[in-house]
């Protein structure tokens, strides 16, 4: 296992593993992150504006993993900054990233894992999946969780999901596995959410979090309950105290790819931020 430092000024590692993007990250008593990223047991932690990391991916892959090979990071939160609705919340934002877990099998699963459930809950689903992996720490393969039946899944702790997890991995390997998924990364963000919402059990707002996570779509933008409420107080006044239906969930999403394109993910995940650090009135 190779050990080296990486210099990440600003860089705030604790909140980036705990934000619900990755689910197979436990802080240690140490402060030492311990987790697993394409199949390799990875050990992270922060002193000061340096990381140090103990694994066997290099320091590019654990860069481009924790966003920090962005190479339009600083130019958007400039952007970010000259937006007069943003300005405000960028210091709390800076040194925050999306992540980008390179399987994109792993990344799709544990969201699926994640509909309706808080984080622990989640961490939890997805830790007894990638117990059926034959490959430790390896996350299973499709065809591993295609053959695992729904009575399996619930003595694991899955609930409800137990139904749907092997469909969509069935189907994931009718259209080509892995390689499928990651053809829809390359593949423009309608037709890439239509696929997945063609999925047994994904709907609109689970799409969009598996195209940002899974498959790296910048136009996505999934709005829960927490990044409506963010939407209100920051954005969109008009929304601000109003119940989130799926229709202003059509319209909140089509006003800020409209007025940040490509910058959408990220605008979407400073909502989420300020939600998670802000008790707004």
């Amino acid at each position: 296992m190779g050990k080296y430092s990486i210099s990440a000024p600003s860089y705030q590692l604790d909140a980036n593993l705990r934000s619900g993007q990755v689910f197979r990250w436990r802080r240690q008593t140490d402060g030492v992150w311990l987790g697993f990223e394409a199949g390799h047991e990875i050990k992270i932690w922060q002193e000061s504006s340096t990381l140090f990391v103990e694994s066997q991916l290099t320091r590019a892959e654990i860069e481009n993993f924790l966003g920090l090979s962005d190479p339009d990071y600083d130019n958007r939160l400039t952007r970010f900054g000259e937006t007069p609705e943003l300005k405000p919340w960028i210091e709390g934002y800076r040194g925050m990233a999306i992540l980008q877990p390179h399987d994109p099998v792993e990344a799709m699963f544990s969201f699926l894992c994640a509909s309706n459930s808080n984080i622990r809950r989640i961490e939890q689903m997805v830790e007894a999946l990638a117990g059926l992996a034959d490959r430790p720490p390896h996350f299973p393969a499709l065809e591993e969780i295609a053959e695992t039946s729904e009575n399996r899944l619930r003595e694991l702790g899955l609930g409800y999901r137990a139904r749907t997890i092997p469909l969509v991995a069935k189907e994931l390997l009718d259209q080509g596995g892995k390689t499928y998924l990651e053809k829809l990364r390359k593949t423009p963000y309608e037709e890439a959410r239509e696929a997945l919402i063609s999925l047994p059990g994904v709907g609109p707002k689970l799409a969009d979090c598996i195209a940002i996570y899974a498959l790296r779509q910048p136009l996505a933008c999934p709005i829960d309950v927490h990044v409506w409420r963010a939407l209100g107080e920051i954005l969109m006044p008009e929304y601000r105290g109003q119940t989130l239906t799926e229709p202003r969930r059509r319209d909140a999403t089509a006003q800020i790819r409209e007025r940040f394109g490509p910058d959408t993910m990220h605008v979407q995940h400073l909502l989420f931020h300020a939600s998670l650090t802000k008790a707004f009135a």
